[in-house]
């Protein structure tokens, strides 16, 4: 399939909690048990951009593999289009978060997003090109626990990064049309949590002349809010089980309980041994996210 002596080259970089670079050792792992050799280039050490020219002149290169976003440039087009081999990224977020990577104006550029609905809106908004798929999410399986050495009944894992009673505020400072249509969207969203929140937004503001800057817009500012609600309603929901907190900013929600105990936000090796210590796991997300990394990472361990 590949030139004799070829290399798949993954990226590390900047990653929250290090859980994207633990992934990349995950598909290096794949990769390798597939017979396809892999060298990792981190971006974050001094160097690597040496040790990515030295590469290219000792090794045929097989393909690029990125995840998430890491080692795609949002500007211009890097080596990738000097080099005749594909770049296969894997994205973890939706096009939300994601969208400068995909109009990167890369040649034989192949992506994937956690939601199939994520495709045709990226062919629509963003890259009309056959080369976006969506391929389900999963994790590689850890060592499970014995069940009588878990002594953590219910672990609760989510980092929240806003308040969503004052983000709704914030929605009147838009003014009192775009407060109506952020409403009118929720409520289509309420209605039925499956459905794309993007499509939320089009049934709303209409398709004609709807550019992708204003329709992301309005999907940041329900995804924000509709993400720590749906969280924080699950934490306020259980008042008579102990729950063991672990995340980000999960000790400043409003109307916090007492039976919550917050151990704070953790690295992924130290939270994923915290989750082989587990016998349910709770991590809310949207119905839109379809398909997604976290919840193949909190079953790994073998909890519930």
């Amino acid at each position: 399939m590949f030139r004799e002596g070829a290399v798949a080259v993954l990226f590390k970089g900047e990653s929250a909690f290090e859980s994207v670079n633990s992934m990349v050792e995950s598909f290096a792992k794949a990769f390798t048990a597939f017979g396809v050799e892999c060298v990792i280039i981190d971006g974050m050490e001094a160097g690597f951009g040496d040790q990515l020219r030295k590469l290219f002149v000792s090794r045929p290169i097989a393909f690029f593999f990125s995840v998430n976003g890491i080692g795609v440039p949002v500007q211009g087009t890097a080596f990738y289009n000097d080099i005749p081999v594909p770049l296969f990224t894997y994205f973890l977020d939706r096009p939300f978060h994601t969208h400068l990577y995909v109009r990167a104006p890369i040649d034989r550029h192949l992506m994937s997003f956690p939601a199939a609905h994520n495709v045709p809106f990226c062919r629509e908004y963003l890259r009309d090109r056959e080369d976006i798929f969506h391929f389900p999410h999963g994790a590689d399986p850890l060592p499970e626990a014995p069940w009588e050495e878990r002594d953590i009944d219910i672990l609760f894992v989510g980092s929240m990064y806003y308040n969503y009673v004052v983000e709704r505020a914030k929605w009147r400072e838009r003014g009192k049309e775009t407060e109506k249509h952020l409403n009118d969207m929720l409520a289509l969203h309420d209605a039925d949590p499956q459905h794309p929140i993007e499509d939320c937004v089009i049934e709303v503001l209409g398709r004609e002349n709807l550019t992708f800057d204003r329709l992301n817009d309005h999907v940041g500012h329900l995804d924000r809010y509709i993400r720590d609600r749906e969280r924080i309603d699950m934490l306020k929901s259980v008042t008579q089980l102990t729950i063991i907190v672990a995340g980000r900013g999960c000790d400043k929600f409003p109307g916090s309980k007492t039976n919550l105990q917050y151990i704070g936000e953790q690295p992924i090796m130290a939270m994923l041994e915290v989750m082989r210590k587990s016998k349910i796991l709770l991590n809310p997300l949207p119905g839109y996210s379809d398909s997604h990394a976290c919840v193949f990472n909190d079953l790994s361990p073998g909890a519930a």
